[in-house]
Parts: C-alpha cells; structure tokens; sequence
C-alpha cells in the first residue's frame, strides 16, 4: 500500500517537471508520503542509470533524471 502511495506520488511530480518538456537530463526534488507522514530512509533508484538518493529525516530526496527513465522506490 505504501508503494503504491509513493508511485503515485511520483508520478504525479515527474508528469508536472517532464508535462511538454524536452531535456536531457533533469534533478527533481519531491517528498515522500504515507498517510500525511513523512518517510526517511526510503532509497529512490534510477533503473536506468543505477544511480540512488534516500530520503532525509523530512521525507526530502533530489535526484537526477531523464527522460524515459524508470525511478524505483524501496522502504
């Protein structure tokens, strides 16, 4: 269920930054979410590139992207 929160969540961030945009490569920044709770310590992976962030004790991360890439979520 959390997964699933943090997908859409995700998705939701990636469709507002990429939405009508050509580009290489792009940092997004977003917050992840469980029921109004912040999660920390949840790593985001670019499948892609292999490359990683965590989030902090805010639920904050930034990463590096582009485009068609494919970010996964772990807990």
């Amino acid at each position: 269920m959390k997964t699933n929160k943090t997908l859409l969540f995700l998705l939701s961030i990636c469709s507002q930054i990429i939405f009508g945009q050509t580009f290489s490569s792009k940092e997004i920044k977003g917050q992840v979410f469980a029921a109004s709770t912040a999660l920390r310590s949840v790593t985001i992976v670019n499948n892609t590139t292999q490359h990683f962030a965590v989030t902090d004790y805010s639920g904050l991360f930034s990463i590096v992207i582009q485009e068609n890439d494919v970010l996964v979520f772990w807990e």
